[in-house]
């Protein structure tokens, strides 16, 4: 397990080292609203699949009559799309407080789907923090310039360093506008021999939300569904 008394002193070296920058991530620029960065890979499979310019029937592909019909995105709020498309992703769609006994490996269920335990982040935290860190990459010119996925990871890998504990990005099996990426801490996988213990998680889980920038009621650790 990790020493508990570690991230006190990282959160104090790391204020310090805002301090000595000449300026902050406000005066950078504000937030960055980073779109379209994601792969084909890294979204849900029902937004791939659907052509909205179609004459077909968008609840086609849903495979039950209790679900209501996917909407074209253009024509509804972000909030009802993605509560649909929530509902089209049970049970991998939403986050869970504890590990389903059916993902636990075992020798006669060794291969189960793979889950994260970690926190819900956005692509614009992540390339901001980068930012601010002066690691932040980008690709294309001009109008053509967007943020370097890569810069996620560095993001990412930052605050594994300050928090001395391995973390990792993931992407969730389903893709919210609140929800691009988890910051793995451990998975069902390795949870046996990878948790810390509940004081140490806690701490870790509040520097990572106050560096970010994130809301603490929304971001608390819980155990999503990954794309695979």
């Amino acid at each position: 397990m990790t020493d508990t008394n570690t991230i006190s002193v990282i959160t104090s070296g790391v204020q310090m080292m805002k301090m000595s920058h000449s300026t902050n991530r406000d005066a950078e620029g504000g937030s960055h609203k980073v779109v379209g960065t994601e792969s084909k890979e890294e979204r849900p499979r029902d937004l791939l699949m659907l052509n909205w310019d179609s004459d077909s029937d968008s609840d086609s592909d849903s495979g039950s009559e209790d679900l209501p019909p996917i909407p074209d995105p253009r024509k509804v709020s972000v909030e009802e799309w993605e509560r649909v498309m929530t509902l089209h992703a049970m049970p991998y769609g939403q986050p869970l407080d504890s590990l389903p006994a059916e993902y636990d490996p075992t020798p006669e269920n060794p291969k189960p789907r793979r889950l994260v335990y970690g926190i819900p982040v956005t692509t614009g935290a992540l390339f901001d923090y980068a930012k601010w860190a002066g690691v932040a990459q980008y690709v294309g010119h001009g109008k053509w310039k967007r943020p370097n996925p890569f810069s996620f990871d560095k993001a990412v890998d930052l605050l594994s360093n300050h928090c001395r504990f391995d973390m990792y990005l993931k992407t969730p099996y389903l893709y919210l506008s609140t929800r691009h990426c988890i910051i793995e801490f451990w998975n069902n996988y390795n949870y046996t021999t990878c948790q810390t213990d509940a004081p140490f998680l806690a701490e870790m889980t509040r520097f990572i939300q106050s560096e970010l920038g994130l809301d603490e009621a929304t971001t608390q650790p819980k155990w999503f569904f990954v794309a695979e």
